[in-house]
């Protein structure tokens, strides 16, 4: 891939068949990328198929495909109504289950993003990049996150403007020091995405 470190190169390999040819990595133990999908029910606005519920699903499904083609492992975690959690995997398995459940999961929680952040906190111990995806303008979540302090990993935040889908909340204004410490996409609502970054650089 153009975006691969030609350290991953296999010269041999290379040479013998005519073109470049990239080694196989394992990913190490805390390597995956986690989707943190915020599906609490009262942060979400609009209406189908132009609502911050359907966009997120499309950038968790987007981002999901992204990284399992480049071999990377991804995991789910989820305050939806059953708080599920998706274990990170590698393949087309993980890649059907995922899918199958961004198009059956429905904005129904009640706990908030902030709660879900802090209570896996020793979990994102051994877990790797973090990719949260949220409707919410509720600054204690970004509180949260930063205080996760997930070593060796920048987060990204995809965050989906609630106005920009005729939601009457605030938006969320990503103050200066947030994002020197974390990545953000910003979708302003079903006209555009704005600062997006490569997904690679984004779940680290």
């Amino acid at each position: 891939m153009p975006t691969d470190s030609v350290k991953r190169i296999h010269w041999a390999s290379s040479a013998r068949l005519g073109r470049l040819m990239s080694r196989s990595f394992e990913t190490r133990e805390g390597g995956d990328a986690w989707i943190v999908l915020d599906l609490q029910a009262r942060v979400h606005a609009g209406e189908a198929p132009d609502s911050t519920l359907e966009y997120a699903m499309s950038m968790a499904a987007s981002l999901t495909d992204a990284a399992l083609r480049r071999g990377s492992a991804i995991g789910l975690v989820t305050n939806d109504g059953q708080l599920n959690v998706i274990e990170a995997a590698r393949g087309d398995q993980q890649r059907n289950k995922l899918f199958e459940y961004f198009t059956l999961a429905q904005a129904d929680g009640t706990v908030s993003l902030a709660s879900l952040l802090a209570s896996q906190r020793q979990e994102w111990q051994h877990r790797g990049g973090l990719i949260v995806i949220t409707p919410s303008s509720d600054e204690h979540w970004v509180g949260a996150l930063l205080d996760l302090g997930v070593r060796g990993h920048r987060s990204l935040v995809v965050y989906l403007d609630p106005r920009g889908f005729g939601g009457t909340q605030p938006s969320l204004a990503a103050a200066g020091r947030w994002r020197q410490a974390l990545n953000w996409w910003m979708v302003e609502g079903p006209d555009g995405i704005a600062g997006a970054r490569e997904v690679q650089r984004a779940a680290g």
